[in-house]
């Protein structure tokens, strides 16, 4: 055996090291949680093309929204024993909860805010599974896999909840769009919760697609606002707001 293999298995130096000042050993067990993944379509580009300062109030205004969805969660904590913990690396937001139905809801409701007020849209996955969270600083695990592994295999911009979850789900605010596509129905938690959405948000998510429809994106980038064309319309037409469907 080589030296540095036999150094890899030199129990005494390691009990050595581990003596030196080393704070008490973590003892974090494993949960079960709900967790939703998150990604900010164009966030690169934007890194790349817009001034540090712009960036930067870009980034403040979305630890705004966030925060905002954190800071509604109090009341939810004392009365429901809710709970919802929040992370972000790069463009990807992690959120953990315990109730599938509020993080339905805080995720449709922070997809709502980035879109009205930062004309950002969002694709992402919710599933359940075994975490490991500590501190803010690991999360692991089968859970965070699997939402990750939906959001990166799925590529409309939405919010894709897991079909196992589904059928026990309670929440109306679950939309099927095909057989086996199950998404976050944010623009129903919009009316739900604000009075203004159909009279003032509609009207600036509409804005939103048409002016991206215009732009010559590639044909990947393009496909995302056909797909919010076609969810939006259906929307209106269900909803009887005929006059704010986005034309051919």
């Amino acid at each position: 055996m080589s030296d540095w293999k036999e150094r890899l298995v030199d129990k005494d130096e390691i009990e050595k090291f581990l003596s030196e000042k080393m704070p008490p050993c973590v003892n974090q067990n494993m949960e079960n949680m709900y967790v939703g993944y998150i990604d900010i379509n164009g966030m690169k580009a934007m890194m790349k093309n817009m001034s540090d300062n712009d960036f930067q109030q870009l980034c403040n205004n979305i630890a705004t929204f966030v925060e905002s969805i954190a800071d509604e969660n109090e009341s939810y904590e004392k009365d429901l024993k809710v709970t919802i913990d929040f992370h972000m690396f790069s463009d990807n937001m992690i959120f953990l909860c315990n109730n599938l139905n509020f993080l339905i809801e805080r995720m449709g409701l922070l997809q709502r805010r980035l879109a009205v007020c930062l004309n950002l849209t969002i694709k992402g996955g919710i599933d359940y599974g075994s975490v490991y969270y500590y501190k803010n600083r690991f999360i692991l695990g089968k859970g965070l896999v699997s939402a990750y592994s939906i959001d990166a295999d799925y590529h409309n911009p939405a919010i894709k909840i897991a079909t196992s979850l589904v059928k026990n789900a309670k929440s109306r605010y679950i939309k099927k769009v095909s057989y086996d596509e199950y998404i976050v129905d944010y623009y129903q938690i919009a009316a739900d919760l604000s009075s203004d959405f159909w009279v003032e948000e509609l009207h600036h998510i509409k804005t939103l697609i048409e002016d991206n429809l215009s732009k010559e994106y590639a044909e990947e980038i393009r496909h995302k606002y056909l797909w919010l064309k076609e969810y939006h319309n259906e929307v209106c037409k269900n909803n009887g707001y005929e006059d704010m469907m986005i034309s051919d």
